[in-house]
């Protein structure tokens, strides 16, 4: 089987066959200082992201989008219909500020009682992470300084303390920085804050040498989302059931990758600005 299912409003219009990584699902392709990807269905659509059916990913070398079409290995042309661009932004219509504040708290406390092992969620609570080495142990109390210097409005140490730690793909930290950026920006539209000078900051420090990092956190700080993100900031003052459907959807995006965007997302609401 083979089908186009959507393509991400970023997407540049360009040639790539610079592998950076591969998955089973997903295929990322160097693209200057970030990557693009070619995913399946089961990852969902994004800004950076071409979406397909397709029975073996890994048959594909190079990758190619023009207007109006995807080349697949310089030789197979689909054709990309305007009605499967996919739109990566979100309008913030929080006309009831009391509805959305009561939409996270419900989400923290669902996340609080989620257990997965190694996320960064022990840092919205006073509990002591659970260590298994002297490593472990080093990186939570990195996390918990990292922590104070934002409640301690110290924007830009709090990025560079939390900038590259921790384990994954994407490491713990800079999930966390991503989810933070994300909810600086969502907290401005609900509060009607002027924070845009704090996200600036954040993002000037964040990024590194990682170019699925950089991508993660250009999307965060550009507010352009993936559908699972998406998702989860339409549904905030929807009912909770939804909600946490939403949510359970960020949460499988890698081992800990969402609950530590999510993590992230959530302490922006947790400064005293």
């Amino acid at each position: 089987m083979l089908k186009l299912v959507s393509v991400g409003d970023r997407f540049p219009f360009d040639r790539f066959a610079e592998v950076h990584s591969r998955f089973e699902r997903v295929i990322n392709f160097v693209y200057k200082k970030q990557v693009v990807s070619l995913v399946t269905p089961e990852v969902g659509a994004g800004p950076f992201r071409i979406e397909i059916e397709l029975a073996e990913l890994s048959s594909v070398q190079i990758l190619e989008y023009r207007a109006g079409s995807v080349i697949l290995n310089d030789c197979l042309a689909l054709q990309a219909e305007d009605n499967l661009l996919y739109n990566s932004s979100v309008s913030f219509d929080f006309k009831d500020k009391d509805n959305v504040q009561k939409g996270i708290a419900f989400l923290k406390e669902f996340l609080l009682n989620q257990k997965i092992a190694n996320s960064m969620l022990f840092l919205l609570t006073d509990k002591a992470y659970p260590v298994s080495s002297k490593f472990d142990a080093e990186l939570a109390k990195q996390f918990r300084q990292a922590y104070q210097f934002l409640q301690k409005q110290k924007y830009e140490q709090a990025a560079a303390s939390f900038k590259g730690r921790g384990y994954g793909f994407t490491p713990s930290g800079d999930d966390f920085n991503a989810g933070l950026l994300i909810g600086l920006q969502v907290r401005q539209q609900t509060e009607k804050k002027e924070l845009s000078k704090i996200r600036d900051s954040i993002y000037q420090i964040s990024p590194g040498n990682s170019l699925p990092v950089n991508t993660l956190l250009l999307q965060a700080y550009k507010g352009w989302y993936d559908e699972q993100w998406k998702n989860l900031l339409l549904t905030l003052q929807s009912e909770h059931q939804e909600l946490q459907s939403a949510a359970e959807k960020v949460l499988a995006q890698g081992e800990t990758s969402g609950a530590d965007a999510l993590t992230g997302f959530l302490a922006a609401w947790e400064i005293k600005i």
